[in-house]
């Protein structure tokens, strides 16, 4: 039953980022750029959910969960900015 959650939440939260794409994506005027802003932004937006949805399990304080949820999306971005060189 627990594979059967995690598999179901994996499917859930991971389509979550490639919304932006399909349903921004025949936006005029948008570009790459800004369809992975969006793309971001979403992301975050699902993450704090999970992150929130995992300390009613875990019995954590909802801004502990949350934030480290964030935290580990704003590392990755960067990274992956910084790897790209996309930072200006």
């Amino acid at each position: 039953m627990d594979g059967a959650i995690t598999f179901i939440s994996f499917i859930i939260f991971g389509v979550v980022p490639l919304l932006g794409y399909l349903i921004f994506y025949s936006v005029p005027g948008l570009g790459d750029q800004e369809l992975f802003v969006i793309a971001c932004c979403l992301t975050a937006i699902t993450l704090f959910i999970l992150g929130a949805i995992k300390t009613q399990v875990t019995a954590q304080k909802w801004y502990l969960g949350t934030n480290r949820f964030l935290l580990l999306f704003i590392c990755l971005f960067i990274h992956r900015c910084c790897a790209d060189g996309d930072v200006d």
